[in-house]
């Protein structure tokens, strides 16, 4: 039988992929029976049996590492459905958002996260998600200094590689806006920023100010 080459590219993915969630084959199933184009296509599905919108929370936290693996290492298309924010935050670079069955928005992770017509951004827990690269770390205070878009960020973190891609939540309700730098303090994290709208609430807690960095 012969195998196209994207197709063996794929076969070759999703055996690297099963090798990453630490997945083999069950000694029940009869792989020499099944089609090239099934063994391929059955690889993935056959290593989540179960769906994770029915773990907890613990048992989430264990299996969303392999998940990032995938998508770090094979760059492969991976179609998430969850309720869960904090997993989309964590995974996503692309999201659909959906309200009662509609599309409400579709774009890139952080435009939606900002977007003031959307509802992430006017959430209690509101958020926007920023992808870095470590730059070093502070062993004595146990810091990581991350490059991001606009600047670096000093986050507390476990050490890592210099080099390595992290993923930061910025929670809405941490940032403060100022006029002039802050003079001796223990704020950390400094950027510079323009604001580019305002959209008035019912307090000035409540308004929501997109600003983006001048970097």
């Amino acid at each position: 039988m012969r195998i196209s080459r994207s197709a063996a590219t794929s076969c070759s993915a999703r055996r690297t992929a099963r090798a990453t969630l630490g997945a083999g084959a069950s000694p029940s199933t009869k792989w020499s029976s099944c089609s090239a184009s099934r063994r391929c296509s059955t690889a993935l599905r056959a290593s989540f049996p179960a769906a994770l919108s029915a773990l907890d929370r613990a048992t989430k936290d264990e299996i969303l590492p392999f998940l990032e693996r995938l998508r770090d290492r094979l760059s492969l298309p991976i179609v998430y459905i969850t309720h869960a924010i904090a997993e989309v935050e964590r995974l996503a670079d692309q999201i659909v958002l959906m309200d009662k069955g509609r599309v409400i928005g579709a774009g890139p992770l952080d435009e939606l996260q900002s977007d003031p017509a959307l509802p992430l951004a006017i959430a209690r827990d509101a958020a926007v998600t920023l992808d870095g690269v470590i730059e070093k770390h502070d062993s004595g205070y146990g810091l990581l200094t991350l490059s991001v878009r606009g600047g670096s960020l000093i986050v507390p973190a476990p050490k890592a590689s210099t080099g390595e891609h992290r993923r930061v939540r910025v929670i809405a309700g941490d940032v403060s806006l100022a006029r002039e730098p802050p003079g001796l303090s223990s704020i950390l994290n400094v950027l510079p920023a323009r604001i580019v709208s305002a959209t008035p609430g019912i307090s000035i807690s409540a308004s929501i100010w997109r600003a983006c960095s001048r970097a």
